[in-house]
């Protein structure tokens, strides 16, 4: 029995300024028959930010979560970015890249499960 998982992102801003994610790769796992699969950051999914040039920017997220479909049930855990902030380029453009390890917990019916993990990017005081 294989299982997918991809996490779609979706994110939020938290800030005064402009700042956006103007595009985001799949955090795709493969198939997952047992046991754990770790993505490491540097293979995961890019997550692109756009703001004010210069600035140092953030991520801010809440680690582990479970998803479930078809009776299968799958965790998500340990949440890595190859790094805490990064400081946007003189077009206000950066690149964070995301890993992390699933999990699974449940064996049910083969499918995909795709679900959203929501991560948040603020401007460093």
């Amino acid at each position: 029995m294989k299982k997918l998982a991809c996490l779609f992102f979706v994110f939020i801003s938290i800030n005064l300024f402009s700042l956006e994610v103007t595009k985001t790769d799949s955090l795709n796992f493969g198939a997952i028959s047992k046991g754990k699969r770790r993505i490491h950051p540097s293979e995961g999914a890019r997550i692109f930010i756009k703001g004010v040039p210069g600035r140092v920017v953030e991520v801010v997220f809440e680690d582990g979560m479970i998803l479930e479909s078809k009776g299968n049930k799958i965790k998500i855990d340990k949440i890595t970015f190859d790094k805490k902030e990064i400081i946007l380029d003189k077009r206000g453009k950066g690149t964070f890249r995301v890993g992390g390890v699933a999990s699974l917990m449940e064996k049910g019916t083969p499918g995909n499960i795709n679900k959203k993990l929501w991560v948040g990017f603020k401007y460093k005081k």
